[in-house]
C-alpha cells in the first residue's frame, strides 16, 4: 500500500525501502487470496499518491524474491488511480522507466497495472513493464471489476526460459 501516511510524512511516503516490505508476502494467489482480501479490507485509501517510490520498492522486493526463486516467474501488480501526486519520480514516463528497467534485466519482472478511476497514463507503465496494457476497474461495480482484473492478472501467461542440456556423449544420435 502506498501513501501510508496520507501525505503527512514525506520521509516515509517517499522512501522506496518503506514499500519494499510487503504487507502480504509473495506467494501463490490461491494460497494468499484470503490474506490479500483481509489486508485490503484493513486499509483505508487516502491522501497523496507516491507512485514512483511505491513501484520502486515493490520491484526491489520482487527482484530480491525472484533471485532466490530461480525458475519462477515473478510479477508486480500496481493498483493506482494513475495520478502520481507526491514524491519523485512523479512523471508517468519516469515511472514507466522503473517498470521497463525491471523487465529488461534478470530476473525479469513484469509489471501489471490495475487502474482505479484511471482514464489515461497507466497503459504506458504496463507496456514498459511487459504486460501490454492496463486493466481498468469499472466504477459501476468496483469490487467485481477489481476481482476480474486480478483474475486476468493471475491467468496471464508469464514467459519462461529453460536451458536444455546437451545429451550425454554416449547416446545414439540419429541424423
Amino acid at each position: 500500500f502506498f501513501g501510508r501516511t496520507g501525505g503527512n510524512d514525506d520521509s516515509l511516503d517517499c522512501d522506496p525501502t518503506f514499500y519494499a516490505l510487503p504487507v502480504v508476502e509473495i506467494g501463490e494467489l490461491s494460497d494468499l487470496g484470503g490474506d490479500i482480501v483481509e489486508a485490503l479490507s484493513a486499509i483505508q485509501p487516502g491522501g497523496f499518491t507516491p507512485t514512483g517510490p511505491a513501484l520502486a520498492g515493490a520491484l526491489e522486493h520482487a527482484s530480491e524474491w525472484a533471485a532466490n526463486a530461480p525458475g519462477r516467474a515473478t510479477a508486480v501488480v500496481l493498483v493506482t488511480d494513475g495520478y502520481p501526486t507526491q514524491c519523485e519520480p512523479r512523471g508517468i514516463s519516469a515511472i514507466a522507466d522503473l517498470a521497463e528497467e525491471a523487465h529488461s534485466q534478470e530476473p525479469y519482472l513484469r509489471t501489471f497495472v490495475i487502474g482505479l478511476s484511471a482514464k489515461f497514463n497507466i497503459d504506458n507503465i504496463a507496456r514498459a513493464g511487459g504486460t501490454h496494457q492496463a486493466y481498468r476497474v469499472d466504477e459501476g461495480d468496483p469490487a467485481a471489476s477489481f476481482l476480474g482484473a486480478l483474475k486476468n492478472v493471475s491467468n496471464s501467461k508469464l514467459a519462461c526460459a529453460y536451458e536444455i542440456p546437451d545429451p550425454p556423449a554416449d547416446t545414439m544420435r540419429i541424423d
